[in-house]
């Protein structure tokens, strides 16, 4: 699910990536630049659109050119890859925003450049918000730290919540601090179990395919407190647990 999702975002930039104008060496990279700004004022998610051209030179319309061949989102793409950052803070205004990138090709299939993208930072929050599975199932993502990079209490991704250095300082998160860190460990899909503010949880682990820092999609089914059938999918890691208390009866 999670997965079509995220795929959905890299076919919309892709989309615009083949624009004729995009791909066309003789249109300045202003003419380039104003189109993309246009652009990205017809969707809400997108909060700029820029063109960098295979010299790592990035132009936003009316703005001054970037180099940013030490970017990863640009390396990535450039050598033909699909890019998407953890939501991170923008050195220019603070806002919380994810990054994303997909190569430009010529008519040759040859890489001409990359279109950067900036989304909201919340974007995979609502990608996940209506995940839930019965009355107690709900998901989350972390990033490769362990960072809460989607969750349906957004300001827990706003506040860039880790949970594994909270327990650093909360004996009473060990548990739960323990289930991540395996999680973030893993390379297979499992299943898990923590204590957390005094309830059980049982709860499954996967990573995800369409992101450039995850390795694989799995979904697993399984039940917990012998009620409740819960799903799990991930991004970097994303956690389905259910919020009942488990029993052995």
């Amino acid at each position: 699910v999670i997965d079509g999702r995220v795929g959905a975002l890299y076919q919309f930039l892709e989309g615009i990536a083949r624009a004729p104008m995009l791909r066309d060496l003789s249109v300045s990279s202003q003419e380039k630049a104003k189109y993309l700004m246009e652009e990205a004022e017809l969707n809400a998610t997108i909060k700029l659109l820029a063109f960098a051209d295979a010299n790592a030179n990035l132009f936003t319309y009316g703005q001054k050119t970037i180099k940013v061949e030490h970017l990863d989102y640009y390396s990535a793409s450039i050598a033909g890859k699909r890019f998407m950052s953890e939501p991170f803070r923008s050195n220019l205004n603070n806002m919380l925003i994810i990054a994303m990138s997909v190569p430009i090709y010529d008519e040759n299939r040859n890489i001409i450049g990359v279109l950067c993208a900036t989304l909201d930072g919340l974007v995979l929050c609502d990608r996940t918000k209506d995940i839930v599975v019965g009355k107690t199932g709900e998901a989350y993502m972390l990033g490769l730290k362990g960072t809460t990079i989607a969750y349906h209490n957004t300001k827990v991704v706003e506040d860039e919540k880790n949970m594994i250095e909270e327990a650093k300082r909360d004996a009473s998160l060990n548990s739960l601090a323990l289930f991540l860190q395996n999680a973030l460990l893993s390379k297979e899909t499992q299943i898990g179990y923590y204590v957390y503010h005094e309830k059980s949880y049982i709860a499954s682990y996967a990573t995800m395919n369409t992101t450039n820092y995850g390795h694989g999609v799995n979904i697993a089914k399984f039940y917990a407190c012998s009620r409740s059938v819960c799903f799990s999918y991930c991004i970097t890691y994303c956690v389905f647990c259910c919020t009942e208390n488990c029993k052995t009866n």
